[in-house]
């Protein structure tokens, strides 16, 4: 079956750089992109209007989490960890001691996964980086969805301990981490190419505190061995750093570089506290170049961490010397769309500088940037022979309208909400803003009641407590006016 999409503002690949087609015209089936241009003379059997819309390749979010669309990353927004230099991911480990939530059941673990790859594909998102999720009911539901994923379950040396004061640890079982590792290229093994080829593996070690040289070592023989590439936590806090120059006197990238970790083939997910940056008093931009040097991409996921009073420094600064930045969603809300815009502004605010990671340049960053982090030419653009993911959006908003430079438009004032259609493998999964066959509606409340469930478990966690306290701006209690 041929599709023709027609009368839009079509952002078509010219083999180097994006370029726009107005009044332009697709035409796909199911396994390819036929044609980009201003025109086809030839018979399709179905066509779209695409009038006043813009047409761009399907989203590439290089790093997410399947199971955070119930995270307590909910309860830490507006809540000061000093000790941890803001960062809520280790308040939620302190947290977590006595706590009494039960482990969730397989089904309403599958309920919240299901919601997180309906969130990314309303915004979008056409091909996800999913780190650490990585299980037999994501590939199902991978399959169900009709998205594309790379799956990665992961593996460590090392879990993160608290003693009763609070102090941070780390608390090892290499045989663990090894185990891991097999557990990772079995899983890879069997289903890598799965899926109409819609689901890949990647190899995920989790952190660079939490994992050896050698499992590091041993993760770059395996990739290199099964063709995958590999993605790790590295440099998302300022208390890693410091706990990885203490251990090697090397910063977080240079020590990964030294176990043969980067490569082209290489995603270094966050990587905020690098050489340059201003807390980690590590002058110069070492880190950088050999990021670039070595083809390495980043993941930058700026709206959970501009939450916690972080910014990288910067997007801008790390594009212009040479690193392949791409752009994730981490936790919440996985809204590829206004992570585009939460990583230009903030990135001409740290740089102090109105040009810095200009539109075209963050557009770049969740299009043809993240499928070089992937070693693919197939995704993220729209041309003759590539993979038909598409994405339709609704720019004529009274919010957004009027429109001169498309591109402007969508990073600096839409949001997933814009995303009329969504076509994965020419297939049709979102249309007027619906994920087809999924009733969203149930979907919602089923998740909403494992979170009300799992929320009443939690009384006893302090960042709870201080949320519903200290932090609110309102009183939890019932209140009506006199």
């Amino acid at each position: 079956m041929t599709i023709k999409i027609e009368g839009g503002i079509v952002l078509g690949f010219d083999g180097e750089k994006h370029r726009i087609i107005r009044d332009g015209v697709v035409v796909f089936d199911e396994n390819q992109i036929i044609h980009v241009g201003k025109s086809y003379p030839g018979e399709v059997d179905e066509k779209v209007d695409a009038k006043g819309k813009l047409v761009t390749p399907g989203f590439i979010n290089t790093h997410c989490h399947a199971h955070t669309p119930l995270s307590p990353h909910h309860l830490t927004v507006d809540i000061s960890l000093d000790p941890y230099y803001q960062h809520a991911g280790i308040g939620m480990h302190i947290a977590r001691r006595g706590a009494t939530r039960e482990p969730r059941t397989e089904e309403e673990s599958s309920k919240i996964k299901k919601l997180s790859l309906v969130k990314r594909l309303l915004s979008g998102t056409t091909t996800y980086v999913e780190v650490g999720g990585g299980d037999e009911e994501l590939v199902r539901l991978t399959e169900e969805i009709g998205i594309r994923g790379y799956i990665a379950p992961g593996y460590k040396s090392a879990s993160w301990v608290f003693d009763e004061e609070g102090r941070f640890g780390y608390e090892w079982d290499e045989e663990k981490g090894w185990k891991g590792l097999d557990e990772a290229v079995q899983f890879i093994e069997r289903h890598h190419g799965s899926v109409n080829d819609r689901v890949r593996g990647m190899l995920y070690p989790a952190q660079v505190d939490t994992c050896t040289p050698d499992l590091f070592e041993a993760t770059r023989e395996k990739a290199d061995k099964l063709g995958v590439g590999i993605q790790t936590h590295v440099g998302q806090r300022l208390i890693e750093f410091q706990e990885i120059v203490r251990r090697h006197l090397k910063t977080p990238v240079q020590f990964l570089h030294s176990t043969g970790l980067l490569g082209p083939d290489f995603i270094a997910g966050h990587c905020i506290f690098a050489s340059g940056h201003s807390r980690t008093s590590w002058p110069g931009h070492g880190d950088q170049r050999l990021l670039a040097e070595t083809g390495s991409s980043i993941a930058y996921c700026p709206v959970v961490f501009t939450r916690n009073a972080v910014a990288m420094e910067s997007f801008g600064r790390n594009m212009r010397l040479g690193v392949n930045m791409t752009i994730g969603t981490d936790n919440y809300p996985q809204d590829i769309v206004n992570e585009m815009r939460w990583a230009s502004m903030l990135s001409k605010v740290v740089d102090f500088d109105r040009t810095s990671a200009s539109s075209a340049e963050t557009f770049n960053a969740v299009t043809l940037n993240a499928s070089k982090a992937l070693r693919r030419t197939d995704i993220g653009c729209l041309q003759k022979g590539a993979k038909p993911d598409i994405v339709i959006l609704d720019l004529q908003t009274t919010r957004i309208a009027p429109v001169y430079d498309p591109i402007k438009s969508m990073v600096n004032a839409a949001t997933g909400d814009n995303v009329e259609r969504v076509y994965c493998d020419g297939r049709l999964l979102v249309d007027q803003g619906r994920v087809i066959g999924v009733d969203e509606t149930k979907l919602l409340a089923e998740v909403q009641e494992i979170a009300d469930n799992d929320w009443k478990r939690v009384s006893d966690w302090d960042y709870a407590e201080r949320s519903l306290k200290e932090y609110a701006p309102l009183s939890y209690e019932e209140w009506a006016p006199e």
